[in-house]
């Protein structure tokens, strides 16, 4: 997809003025990345940039419209207020399979009208969650969604909850503070979004304990390999025969980064960014950086790759690749981005060592 063709496909994101038209766009832009996924054509990194300046500008417009509709119904926001992305959507790496990661922050209220902007974001919340179903956006299996009180609250609410999770470092709550590494706002306030990064920041800095922490949860999951480093598919069930591409690469691979970004203050988002900035702090080799830069178009191709189909109608995925689309091409891709996760998470575990070293003698 070429610049000005990118271009006309925003203008008519934006020019759309009901769900039904927006879903049309999404699943004819859907339908070009899967023929270019299938051509093979171009720069995999660039097509998922160019894919997701799209789903930036639907998920955008399904916010305003939403606004827009509470609006004419004069509900109108009482404050400031930005809608978020996490997981992939967070970091640029949506597929045309990827569910809902998303949350509201909106600006601290005085006490008579908390009630107020509590009862307007629950309905935006719970309507733009709906909404982004209606054209095609699953919601996240872990309810890491804006109709989840959860992940919808003031500044205030965000550093309390940022604050418990902290000071209650359990697993659940690590795998949230991770998750909050990778928000981005598509919508709305930045001033509201910078008030809980820096809050993020400074946890990070107050509590390097939970590097520690982090770098369990980071290391979760492994490589597909096994002891003989022979590929380890899929042993029962649906999928069996199958290799799972989303748990056993892509994930390991996108964590390693996210938390060697953290302990070496790297504030970008995408994945690509962040190993860039990494690279100039000189933590990723810079010789190395080519091989770090296939691993991960590999790595987003074989995720693409995997096994999708229509879930009361929207595309989803599982995450795995069919034993029957297994072509000795495949795995070899396979093989050799393996063998760049593994490095990435060795490289994770010497960096936290060194970490926690700094931090004692600090």
């Amino acid at each position: 997809m070429e610049a000005a063709f990118i271009e006309k496909l925003q203008k008519k994101i934006a020019d759309a003025v009901t769900m039904r038209k927006l879903r049309e766009i999404r699943d004819s832009i859907t339908s070009l990345f899967m023929l270019e996924e299938v051509s093979g054509q171009g720069d995999i990194l660039e097509r998922y940039a160019r894919f997701n300046v799209l789903q930036d500008c639907l998920i955008a417009r399904v916010v305003q419209l939403v606004e827009s509709d509470l609006s004419s119904g004069g509900r109108v926001a009482p404050c400031a207020y930005a809608f978020v992305l996490f997981g992939s959507g967070g970091r640029r790496e949506q597929t045309y399979v990827s569910d809902q990661d998303n949350g509201i922050i909106y600006a601290d209220q005085p006490i008579e009208k908390i009630f107020q902007a509590h009862h307007y974001f629950r309905m935006l919340g719970e309507a733009v969650q709906h909404a982004l179903e209606e054209i095609g956006y699953p919601p996240c299996a872990g309810r890491v969604v804006c109709g989840n009180t959860a992940w919808r609250g003031s500044v205030r609410d965000w550093n309390e909850q940022l604050y418990k999770w902290g000071t209650e470092p359990t697993w659940e709550h690590i795998r949230y503070l991770l998750v909050m590494a990778d928000m981005r706002m598509v919508y709305g306030s930045a001033d509201v979004v910078e008030h809980v990064a820096e809050s993020f920041r400074q946890l990070m800095h107050t509590r390097p304990e939970l590097v520690q922490e982090m770098l369990a949860n980071t290391l979760f999951h492994r490589p597909i390999t096994g002891v003989f480093g022979n590929l380890v598919p899929i042993p029962y069930g649906e999928y069996a025969g199958g290799i799972e591409i989303k748990y056993g690469l892509y994930i390991p691979f996108v964590n390693a980064i996210r938390l060697l970004s953290l302990i070496h203050g790297v504030q970008a988002v995408s994945t690509i960014e962040r190993m860039k900035q990494l690279a100039d702090r000189q933590v990723l080799a810079v010789i190395g950086m080519q091989m770090f830069y296939r691993g991960l178009a590999d790595t987003l191709s074989l995720r693409s790759c995997s096994e999708a189909g229509q879930i009361e109608g929207m595309v989803q995925s599982g995450g795995i690749i069919e034993k029957e689309l297994i072509t000795k091409e495949i795995r070899l891709r396979i093989k050799n981005s393996i063998r760049v996760v593994k490095r990435m998470q060795r490289l994770v575990h010497q960096e936290c060592r060194s970490w926690n070293l700094r931090m004692r003698v600090r």
